[in-house]
């Protein structure tokens, strides 16, 4: 028993079974809402909010259950990147779950986010020919730049849709720092899908993959 009131309903039990009496079926009392464990799952992420108007710089911040995607306020939580390697994760926002992964192609290789309910490809990152960027494909047909940017202001990699600023992105040991403007499409799970590409990239752990580590 975890509390008086818990106490008393079973004693109350008791004392109606000796006295020859049926009681009603004893349950614990129900925890008011605010004390109800929050449900595992998608449900559980901040929908219907634009990412550009919340408090910003969203912070991408380790957890018990793996990378969170909150505000700067840390009044809401967006996603999740859960079960992260140098190979793959899971990505959870209130819409959709779906697993980022490496995948082999001729010639090289690419980087798929694909939907966990029907294998659908949501998104992808192609490697360019010069280091550290190339491009990411957003379903529909959205095609975006992302590049690293040593020599800009607080931005380590910037995401781009003909010459217009989507995301910036800074990494520090601990955290990253993210700025959005208007998304085309997807907002959590572009936001999420870069993060993981840089993550990756900056450990080079698809360089690694691509040359059969």
């Amino acid at each position: 028993m975890d509390s008086e009131t818990e106490m008393a309903a079973a004693r109350a039990y008791v004392a109606d079974l000796r006295s020859g009496r049926t009681p009603p079926r004893w349950q614990p009392p129900t925890p008011p809402d605010d004390e109800m464990p929050a449900e595992l799952g998608v449900r559980e992420f901040a929908g219907g909010i634009d990412l550009e108007l919340a408090a910003q710089p969203l912070e991408l911040l380790p957890t018990p259950g793996g990378l969170d995607l909150r505000d700067a306020s840390g009044a809401h939580v967006f996603g999740r990147l859960a079960d992260s390697t140098a190979r793959s994760a899971t990505a959870q926002t209130s819409a959709e779950v779906c697993r980022f992964a490496i995948e082999h192609t001729r010639p090289g290789w690419r980087i798929v986010a694909r939907s966990a309910k029907d294998d659908r490809v949501l998104a992808a990152y192609f490697p360019g020919w010069v280091p550290a960027g190339g491009d990411i494909w957003v379903a529909p047909g959205h095609r975006c730049v992302l590049r690293w940017t040593p020599l800009a202001r607080l931005c380590s990699w910037r995401l781009t849709d003909a010459d217009h600023e989507i995301l910036r992105l800074r990494s520090s040991v601990e955290r990253y720092d993210i700025v959005t403007a208007d998304f085309p499409t997807r907002h959590v799970l572009l936001v999420l899908f870069v993060a993981w590409v840089v993550m990756a990239e900056s450990d080079n752990a698809y360089y690694n993959v691509s040359q059969g580590a």
